[in-house]
C-alpha cells in the first residue's frame, strides 16, 4: 500500500489477504493515530455549506469493503461506517451520509474533525485505488436575473421597393467591447413588417395596425399638395405608394 500521484493504492497477491489503512491525522511521520491532528486545519468542519456526508472516488477490480473512522480528539471515541466498494474497471463515487455512521464510545463531531482513516479490506488478489475523498452537500441554487438590452422601433423607407433589409455589419459597441459578426441572428432576432401607404385617408387607418411604436410625419392628410411641415421624403410618400419596413433594432 502507498500513495503516488495524488492517489492511494493497495493490493494483495493471490492466496493472501489483509487490511490497508489510509490515515489523515496531520503531518507527523508516523502511523500512530493522533485523534486531534487536524484541529488546526481550517477545513476540519465537515458541516460547512450544509455538508451531510463523505464521497469517495474509488476503483477496485473486485468488490470489497472499507471502514471509515472519524475522530474528534479521543482515540476511544469515534464514528464508524462501512462502505461497499464495487468491483469493475472504472472509478465509482461511493457516498456515505453522516447519519449512517455509528457512534463508538462518545462518537465524533463532524463540525470538528481531528482525524479520520479508511481501513480497506484487501482479500485474495484485490487491487484498490482511492483518488479522492470529499464532503458532500446540497446543491445551492441562486436566483438569476436576466437583463435584456433595450430596443426601439423605427420606420425606415425601402427606396428600391423590394421589401428587403440588410445590415452590412453588426459591430455593436457595448461598454467599450466590440462584438463583430456577419450573422445578426447570433445577436438578436429581428422582425420586419412591410405595408403600403398612399394618398387616400383610408391608408392611414390601414397602417395603424403596424407593431411599430415609432411614427412618421407626412404633413396634413387633407393638404393635397403635401406641403407645410412635411419633409421631402414624407412629401414623396404622400403622393407615391411605397413600402415601409418596420425594423426592430437593438440599441446596444
Amino acid at each position: 500500500a502507498g500513495t503516488s500521484s495524488g492517489a492511494f493504492s493497495c493490493a494483495s497477491p493471490s492466496n493472501a489477504g489483509g487490511f490497508a489503512t489510509l490515515q489523515y491525522d496531520g503531518i507527523d511521520g508516523t502511523m500512530d493515530l493522533d485523534p486531534s491532528g487536524l484541529f488546526s486545519d481550517p477545513e476540519n468542519d465537515w458541516t460547512v455549506a450544509s455538508g451531510f456526508g463523505l464521497r469517495t472516488v474509488v476503483e477496485s477490480d473486485f468488490t470489497t469493503t472499507a471502514e471509515v473512522q472519524v475522530y474528534s480528539g479521543s482515540a476511544n471515541d469515534y464514528c464508524s461506517a462501512t462502505i461497499t466498494i464495487p468491483g469493475g474497471s472504472n472509478f465509482e463515487n461511493v457516498n456515505v451520509e453522516y447519519q449512517e455512521f455509528s457512534a463508538i464510545g462518545a462518537g465524533c463531531d463532524f463540525s470538528n474533525v481531528g482525524a479520520f482513516q479508511f481501513i480497506v479490506q484487501v482479500d485474495n488478489d484485490v487491487d484498490v485505488v482511492i483518488s479522492q475523498i470529499s464532503v458532500v452537500g446540497p446543491i445551492i441554487y441562486n436566483e438569476c436575473t436576466c437583463v435584456c438590452p433595450e430596443f426601439t422601433c423605427i420606420i425606415a423607407i425601402d427606396h428600391d421597393d423590394d421589401g428587403f433589409v440588410y445590415y452590412a455589419t453588426s459591430d455593436f459597441d457595448d461598454d467599450g467591447f466590440n462584438n463583430p459578426t456577419t450573422d445578426l441572428s447570433t445577436l438578436y432576432s429581428t422582425a420586419t413588417y412591410s405595408f403600403s401607404t398612399g394618398n387616400d385617408d383610408d391608408d392611414d387607418d390601414s397602417s395603424s395596425g403596424s407593431p411599430s411604436s415609432g411614427s412618421s410625419s407626412s404633413g396634413d392628410d387633407d393638404d393635397d399638395n403635401g406641403s407645410s411641415s412635411s419633409s421631402s421624403d414624407a412629401s414623396a410618400l404622400a403622393v407615391t405608394p411605397a413600402l415601409f419596413a418596420v425594423v426592430l433594432a437593438l440599441v446596444l
